[in-house]
Parts: C-alpha cells; structure tokens; sequence
C-alpha cells in the first residue's frame, strides 16, 4: 500500500527546494551518499551477529528457557532505544565523524563483552548459591539474571542505536530528500536479514561463538574506519 501511495504521490517539491543544488553536490563530494547506505547495511550485519552470538553464549549462563531467552531480547532492544534517545538532541550536529567515531566504539565495546561473558559464570554460580528458593529469591535472581545481560549487551547496542538517527539526519541534511529514510532503513533490513542468516548458519558453525563475536567486531571497527577515509 505504502509503494502504491508513493507512486502515485510523489515528495512534496518543497522538500527539495530547502537545499541548493551546490550544498548537495558540495555534500557528496564530502560523503557519498552510498557509503552511508554501505554503513547502514554493514552495521546491522554487525549487530545481528552480535545478537546472535550473544543469546548463544548468555544460554550457557542462563539457560536455554524461553524466560532467558525473553530477557536477552529485552537487554538488546532498550539499548538500542536508549541509544536512539540519547542521540536524539545531539543529531542535528552529528557528522560523519561521529558517525565513524560511534562505529569504531560499536565494535570495540563488543569485543570487550568477551571478558564480561566469562566472568559471568563466576558471579551467576555466586547468585544462585546467595538467593534462597522463594518467590522473593527467584524474582532476585531474575533481576540479577537480566543485569548480566545489561553488562553483555548494552554498551554496544548503545551504540548501534546512534547509528540510523545520525545516518538519516546527514542524507536529510545533503537534501537527498524523505526517501533517504525509506532506503536507508530498507538496506538496514536487508542487513539483519543476512547478518541472522550468514550468523546462525554458516559463520557460527565454522568460527565458534568467540571469532564470531570477533568478526562482528572487526565488520563496525572496518566501517569507522571506511568513514574516517570517505
């Protein structure tokens, strides 16, 4: 429906007329508009990848149950939410600077989960021996159980939360015009589809859990460091 409406109502010719043909052309010439499209698609690889090697490891600590599964998913989200807010007074002065500043702390900050996941073990043995089995303790242990998933996930979802609020705001910004947003959030999509797939199906078999997250990392530090070059 939505395809059908865009067809038949194309953008307003006001929208277009904010910017000068010069501040466009003077923007790709500084950031072309298909290596934000590339950030945009490489950094929900990313952040799938994470996602998934995250829930695998966490299911060790946890447990497989759906209870823990819920948790993790939860973690991941508010995350990204709370990075989408916290961007959100500080996007009209975003730059493809910050943009590859955000990526490089995306990708370190996920590698450095590893340590924390290890060392999650260690302290989820010392909660289940420290709360009793009641109802008080299990709700305890579930506060507990969520914040090891808060210490895994938030720093880096943090991050990727940023990401698509800075993206659009540059391509507005150049006057590439509403439909920025569609393309960008559509590759963003497409993204998380093959970073799932690519995870759970091919890469996680043959790399491990560890390399996997690794991987994951080195894909975001790889397009801060493309932004930093553009």
């Amino acid at each position: 429906v939505v395809f059908v409406a865009a067809r038949r109502w194309p953008e307003p010719a006001v929208q277009a007329a904010q910017f000068t043909v010069t501040d466009a052309a003077a923007f790709r010439g500084v950031v072309p508009t298909r290596a934000l499209l590339v950030v945009a698609f490489g950094t929900a690889v990313a952040s799938f990848i994470y996602e998934i090697a995250w829930v695998r490891m966490l299911s060790l600590v946890l447990g497989s149950a759906t209870h823990s599964f819920e948790l993790m998913l939860s973690a991941f989200i508010l995350g990204l939410s709370l990075g989408a807010f916290w961007i959100r007074r500080r996007v009209d002065g975003g730059s493809v600077r910050l943009l590859a500043i955000v990526q490089l702390a995306m990708g370190a900050l996920a590698i450095a989960t590893l340590p924390v996941y290890l060392a999650s073990f260690e302290w989820m043995a010392g909660a289940m021996s420290t709360f009793g089995h009641t109802d008080q303790g299990y709700q305890a242990l579930s506060v507990f159980r969520y914040g090891l998933c808060l210490a895994v996930m938030l720093p880096a979802t943090f991050c990727a939360g940023m990401t698509l609020p800075v993206i659009t705001r540059l391509l507005l910004s150049a006057g590439a015009g509403e439909k920025s947003v569609g393309r960008v959030y559509g590759v963003n999509t497409l993204g998380s589809i093959l970073g799932v797939t690519l995870a759970s199906l091919v890469l996680m078999p043959v790399l491990g859990i560890k390399w996997l997250l690794v991987l994951g990392g080195c894909v975001d530090l790889a397009l801060g460091v493309l932004l930093l070059f553009v």
